[in-house]
């Protein structure tokens, strides 16, 4: 059985692991050890390990919550995304036994991430999907017997039927946004700012799992598939996540990122206003 570690909030993680199982083919069984309740949205319940945890939840309690609800599970491959040594620190040392350990690398505000590390964790492949920071590409070349520079392929995401585009009589904005509802308001009012300074009246629609206040102008859209969408707007607005961020790169020309700060993803430097 292969196992998959995709902690962390969002819609990242899990978008980043469907994507490495379509690109590497990957065959299971598999399980997706998440704490996050999105993964139903996309994995059946038997091939979820759910853990129960919050902000709230300490390393120590994490670590114990993920080895009670694995520790019967044998695993020939541990996939760990994004965290090397887990979304906490927790995963140093062998709390997810298994025969062989690769690990997803994107890139880290390292210094916000390393105080966390207590251990040496050796990967028998590390794929690098962009730039990493000195010091977290230091890491990878300690701890990695193979360093594979990657990528993936997001096509599969797409529905292959997009939207018709008939009943739009104004050029198409989009607003391509999740999870963080004030965000989501930012983006919103950016692209509006836009609008007036280029003197157009475009037809806006956002795309996310959150719903705000909007103007009667502006249409919502919950839960449609974002890749169906791209091929028809004029112009998209989004944040600056490593998801998003590469499946638009065949749309970079009509593409504007407003990144947003996080704890340990560097979207200032993605979007290359760093």
């Amino acid at each position: 059985m292969i196992a998959f570690y995709a902690m962390g909030g969002g819609l990242g993680h899990l978008t980043r692991v469907r994507a490495f199982i379509h690109t590497y083919a990957i065959k299971g069984p598999f399980r997706i050890i998440t704490a996050n309740p999105a993964v139903f949205r996309f994995f059946t319940n038997e091939q979820v390990v759910f853990i129960e945890s919050d902000k709230k939840t300490t390393r120590a309690e994490l670590a114990q919550k993920i080895h009670s609800t694995t520790h019967n599970l044998v695993f020939k491959d541990l996939y760990v995304d994004a965290f090397p040594c887990g979304i906490l620190g927790e995963l140093s040392g062998e709390l997810i036994p298994s025969e062989r350990r690769h690990y997803l690398a994107r890139r880290l505000i390292w210094k916000s991430y390393q105080p966390l590390i207590s251990s040496e964790t050796t990967f028998n492949n590390i794929y690098r999907f962009e730039s990493l920071e000195f010091d977290h590409q230091l890491f990878i070349q300690k701890y990695g017997e193979s360093i594979i520079d990657a990528s993936l392929d997001f096509d599969f995401l797409s529905s292959k039927k997009p939207p018709s585009d008939e009943k739009f009589s104004q050029p198409l904005w989009l607003i391509v946004h999740s999870t963080h509802p004030e965000e989501l308001k930012l983006l919103l009012d950016h692209t509006q700012d836009i609008a007036n300074l280029e003197q157009v009246h475009p037809h806006l629609i956002v795309l996310s799992d959150v719903s705000i206040p909007l103007p009667d102008s502006v249409e919502l859209l919950m839960h449609e598939n974002p890749m169906d969408w791209y091929p028809l707007a004029e112009k998209i607005f989004t944040g600056g996540g490593f998801n998003t961020w590469y499946q638009l790169q065949p749309w970079r020309n009509k593409h504007t990122a407003l990144p947003f700060k996080r704890k340990f993803d560097d979207q200032f430097w993605r979007v290359g206003l760093k």
